[in-house]
């Protein structure tokens, strides 16, 4: 029975050392304002506490989750709070639904021959997050 007393010492050891060493909670992603799109759900995700609460509380599915999905309708400051270590701890993050837009431009302003580079940039309204850029090999553009 000794033996079974000190294993579990130890893993409350171990848990005890790891909250000790974390004295803030953050709402991830670690952005100041996070895009999402329009009419859909997000889940958020915090570092660990021992206890959460997110607000406002009617645009999550459980405001008391670590991982709360959020369904906001409109531009909407989101507050976390949470207990780390026994102290009270906070971060926000504000949530906009948006309808991405993207735009393809670049500063090519000839013709464009086989070999040469064409920079492109994509201009959108949702500071680049979410976006991702795929090129088949050759790219091939054809005169319509």
């Amino acid at each position: 029975m000794n033996k079974v007393l000190l294993i579990v010492s130890a893993i409350l050891l171990s848990t005890a050392s790891v909250l000790k060493a974390q004295r803030v909670v953050e709402i991830l992603p670690d952005v100041d304002t996070l895009f999402v799109c329009a009419d859909s759900s997000f889940q958020l995700n915090a570092t660990t506490a021992l206890s959460y609460s997110w607000s406002p509380a009617a645009i999550f599915d459980d405001p008391s989750s670590q991982t709360p999905t959020i369904t906001p309708t409109a531009p909407t400051l989101v507050i976390l709070d949470a207990i780390v270590n026994g102290f009270a701890r906070k971060d926000s993050i504000f949530v906009v639904p948006t309808m991405p837009i993207l735009n393809l431009s670049s500063d090519q302003t000839g013709p464009v021959c086989g070999g040469e580079i064409v920079t492109v940039f994509a201009n959108n309204n949702v500071q680049g997050q979410g976006l991702t850029w795929e090129f088949p090999q050759n790219l091939y553009i054809l005169d319509s």
